[in-house]
């Protein structure tokens, strides 16, 4: 067995241990290619497994957040469909206080919140023709 150190400048052992460095890289990237070639070949969607590849690769991971529990006036959450609910009340809620807060936004009913998509200062497009 070799041992290598600071003081030991054998030609050999530095060419043996520079051989082996490459080979093992050779043999690393090998073993990467075929794991990603045959995530993609069990995958049932090849396309969105090849991009989850790409994007690893690239150090662009999507964090999923799921929120498990929610608590709102005084009740603990842990349904997903009534989180939904509640985060959907709350900010269809606000939306009247912003209108009220702001006084150069003219008063709108709350109701009809999709109302803002309507404003446009009277600029007006024309409809799309295909």
């Amino acid at each position: 067995m070799f041992l290598l150190n600071r003081n030991n400048n054998n030609p050999a052992l530095k060419k043996y241990y520079k051989t082996y460095c490459k080979i093992l890289a050779k043999v690393i990237k090998e073993a990467k290619r075929l794991s990603y070639n045959n995530r993609i070949l069990k995958s049932d969607n090849k396309v969105k497994t090849t991009w989850n590849i790409i994007n690893e690769l690239s150090g662009k991971q999507h964090s999923t957040n799921v929120i498990q529990k929610l608590r709102t006036e005084g009740s603990l959450l842990t349904n997903q469909y009534d989180i939904v609910e509640a985060f959907n009340k709350y900010f269809s809620s606000i939306i009247g206080q912003t209108n009220r807060n702001n006084p150069d936004n003219p008063s709108y009913d709350t109701l009809f919140a999709y109302s803002y998509l309507d404003l446009d200062n009277g600029n007006y497009y024309p409809p799309l023709v295909f």
